[in-house]
């Protein structure tokens, strides 16, 4: 997925976690992919910060702002996808998909 600081490849290397960033009483929020830090075995992450915020909003909006981010891995084709919700001017909720290979 693209986002700002895509995480290093390599045997040490166990995925991501993705996360809602925000303040309290602060929307939209913002989703995150934080990779997970070397030599854990995908168990520990490093704090989330503004430069691992996803980059691929709709149009005019760069950022993933939203909530209840949601990943899936479909083996047979390689792809990943993630999905996140938002509700524009409060006119009911959107879901947004990306995706990659």
């Amino acid at each position: 997925l693209p986002c700002t600081s895509p995480p290093p490849v390599g045997d040490d290397v166990f995925g991501g976690l993705f996360v809602r960033l925000g303040t309290p009483g602060c929307y939209p929020n913002t989703i995150a992919l934080v990779p997970s830090l070397p030599n854990s075995g995908g168990l520990a992450f490093p704090r989330p910060s503004d430069h691992h915020v996803l980059m691929d909003g709709p149009p005019g909006a760069e950022q993933a702002n939203g909530d209840d981010p949601r990943a899936v891995f479909r083996p047979l084709t390689g792809d990943h996808y993630v999905t996140y919700q938002l509700a524009p001017g409060g006119h009911g909720r959107r879901t947004f998909i990306s995706s990659t290979k």
